[in-house]
């Protein structure tokens, strides 16, 4: 997937957030079928809703 990067758009569904953190570079984030947050994996760690549900912790 690496090699992809940067070349195809990619839509991926996962929860594992450190897979996700090192292979994106724009993220949104869903909650209950809503985008509650959306950025690169550096502006989700500055996130105040992604920071306290503990997902920038990866970022």
């Amino acid at each position: 997937m690496a090699r992809l990067k940067g070349r195809l758009t990619i839509v991926a569904i996962e929860h594992d957030m450190e897979f996700l953190f090192s292979l994106a570079d724009r993220i949104s984030v869903i909650h209950w079928g809503q985008v509650v947050a959306r950025g690169t994996p550096h502006e989700l760690q500055q996130n105040e809703w992604v920071r306290r549900s503990n997902l920038g912790k990866f970022a």
